[in-house]
């Protein structure tokens, strides 16, 4: 059962990639994750993409250890990732219509730069 719940998680990710592919759609998923974990609550109609939001900031941020110049820093968690993302975009909204994973990467990169 947990193996079905974990490829329909992936699934449900992978199809979600194409819907929500830019920063501007990032930027809400992570505002209404955020939003979740502040208050304790999440509607139903904000599980699709605060689940998204969680998904690809841990892909990402996991990749960019792998890939180099990402270097976390001790007590680090996905909470502060998706924070850290939801500030850069706010800061460049210039780059709203990039591609979503890469600008996780970057904001990651910018904060949390390899030493």
């Amino acid at each position: 059962m947990k193996n079905l719940a974990i490829a329909l998680l992936f699934l449900l990710c992978t199809c979600m990639a194409f819907a929500a592919s830019d920063g501007n759609q990032l930027l809400h998923d992570c505002q209404v994750s955020i939003h979740a974990e502040d208050t304790g609550t999440l509607l139903e109609r904000e599980e699709i993409p605060a689940t998204y939001c969680v998904a690809v900031v841990h892909g990402v941020s996991d990749l960019a250890q792998v890939w180099g110049g990402v270097e976390y820093p001790l007590g680090w968690t996905e909470a502060q990732g998706i924070r850290v993302v939801v500030a850069y975009l706010e800061r460049h909204p210039e780059s709203l219509h990039k591609r979503d994973t890469l600008l996780i990467y970057t904001a990651l990169r910018e904060a949390f730069p390899k030493k």
